[in-house]
């Protein structure tokens, strides 16, 4: 402890008025209100008592005020009045607060003895049962108690809104989880499920006319002016859907190749076929309807075109060749399926299978387009 002057009112009233005395109070219009008090109380009681004419520096009855003690705060002793006397001659008659502090002494002698040791008594008491009680927990919200008051506390925030960093770590975990799941849910109900496709056997249709085309001539084919041969199928496709909502495709693409005598592709047979803007439920099986259109050429002369293999392929499987039987073709093909939502990437489903058909073209019909070459291959026949 020390002992020194009062260097501002607030010593003065701390030490004399400890009923007054509101520690860490912060509400600057309570505080205003309380100094004006103390002042009032000051100046009230300055009536240059007869005990400060008197040296005597403190009546037998009276006891300094130990200023309550909250946490590591300074104490201090108040003056002695023995320090200065009405002649101005000691070293602390320089004080200017030494009128309150005469003043303040002189209206408490009049309190009963033991006063002060009680008030400060209870003051440390309140404070320790408080500051236990805040060290212990915190009210949520946001109070502690000082005495009989309560005041509002600034709480420090974690993420702008939250009083605890735990809380706001639990929300922030919650709300990452919940987005995590939103997006799993998502890609789980909008990803694009590979339906389930079905080929049927291709047909022709006989209602179609000049379905079996043919340019150029059999019997003058060069690199220049090939001969060229076309024909339609269609190919029914049932697409199973097990998707969770309604698809609209782009297009479906199918693409086939004969297979030879041998079961190797012919590359030079091809057939395509496209079908735009196709609607796939959800959870149905949506039939289409595919054209492919399968065209070939040769321009080797006539003498070779026996020894072509996709010409081969077609006098065998039709039984155009004396002594053979008709026979089905291999129709080699690929489903292409444009997702909108995968397509930008590269990425096109694709189906792939082998299905067969029948002979495309009669025989009376083949022999009025390639009569001149029936006629070779009799001829050959007749020569083994």
């Amino acid at each position: 402890m020390a002992s020194r002057p009062f260097d501002n009112e607030n010593e003065v009233t701390e030490h004399y008025y400890p009923e007054l005395y509101m520690p860490q109070q912060k509400n600057q219009k309570q505080a205003g209100a309380y100094q004006q008090y103390y002042t009032n109380q000051i100046y009230s009681n300055y009536n240059h008592h007869p005990f400060f004419v008197s040296e005597q520096p403190f009546s037998s009855n009276f006891q300094p005020l130990l200023k309550p003690s909250f946490g590591n705060e300074q104490i201090y002793l108040p003056t002695p009045l023995s320090y200065s006397n009405n002649s101005g001659n000691s070293k602390y008659a320089n004080n200017r607060y030494q009128a309150l502090e005469h003043s303040a002494a002189a209206n408490y002698i009049v309190r009963p003895v033991n006063y002060l040791d009680d008030v400060n008594k209870r003051k440390r008491s309140d404070a320790s049962d408080i500051e236990l009680i805040n060290q212990k927990s915190r009210l949520k919200n946001g109070k502690l108690r000082i005495g009989k008051l309560q005041k509002k506390t600034t709480n420090r925030y974690c993420c702008g809104c939250f009083g605890h960093r735990r809380s706001c770590c639990c929300f922030w975990l919650w709300f990452l989880i919940a987005i995590l799941a939103g997006l799993g849910a998502a890609v789980f109900l909008l990803f694009p499920r590979l339906p389930d496709i079905q080929v049927n056997t291709p047909y022709i249709n006989t209602n179609e006319p000049e379905n079996f085309k043919t340019s150029g001539s059999v019997l003058d084919t060069s690199p220049d002016t090939p001969f060229t041969f076309t024909f339609k199928l269609y190919l029914d496709i049932s697409v199973k859907s097990a998707n969770y909502i309604d698809w609209d495709l782009k297009k479906v693409d199918v693409e086939g190749k004969l297979q030879n005598l041998d079961d190797s592709v012919n590359k030079n047979i091809v057939g395509k076929g496209t079908k735009e803007n196709v609607k796939i439920k959800k959870f149905s099986t949506t039939n289409l309807t595919m054209p492919i259109e399968i065209s070939y050429f040769f321009n080797e002369k006539i003498t070779n075109a026996l020894n072509d293999p996709g010409m081969q392929l077609i006098l065998s499987n039709c039984a155009f060749i004396p002594g053979t039987e008709k026979k089905d073709f291999k129709l080699s093909y690929q489903v292409l399926i444009d997702f909108p939502l995968v397509s930008w990437t590269g990425y096109t489903p694709t189906i792939s299978g082998i299905t067969n058909f029948p002979c495309p073209i009669s025989e009376t019909d083949f022999t009025s387009r390639f009569g001149p070459l029936i006629g070779m291959v009799f001829n050959d026949k007749n020569n083994l």
